[in-house]
């Protein structure tokens, strides 16, 4: 009788996948949270601290880009500075 040699590694992979969709509804819903960024002379407006979740989250995928295009005006520098200095905190 041969055994599949893959087969643990396929189990894994599935439980993986369950645990994910188990834990997708809380994934899609912080999206869409804002995060604080304590030390602030000036309050962001809410679409700044989601943008700087959103950077955070993408930070943790492989490519670790992100591109923000919100139109001028809308506090893009804010947003960059914000994520920088979260990460120089966590360094």
């Amino acid at each position: 009788m041969d055994e599949d040699p893959g087969g643990d590694v396929e189990d894994a992979i599935e439980a993986k996948n369950i645990e994910f969709l188990n834990n997708v509804a809380d994934y899609i819903e912080n999206l869409h949270a804002p995060l604080e960024c304590p030390g602030l002379a000036m309050e962001p407006r809410d679409h700044q601290y989601k943008a700087v979740g959103i950077i955070e989250r993408d930070m943790q995928d492989k490519y670790k880009a992100l591109l923000i295009g919100d139109p001028p005006g809308l506090g893009k520098t804010l947003i960059s500075l914000m994520a920088a200095v979260k990460v120089a905190k966590k360094a």
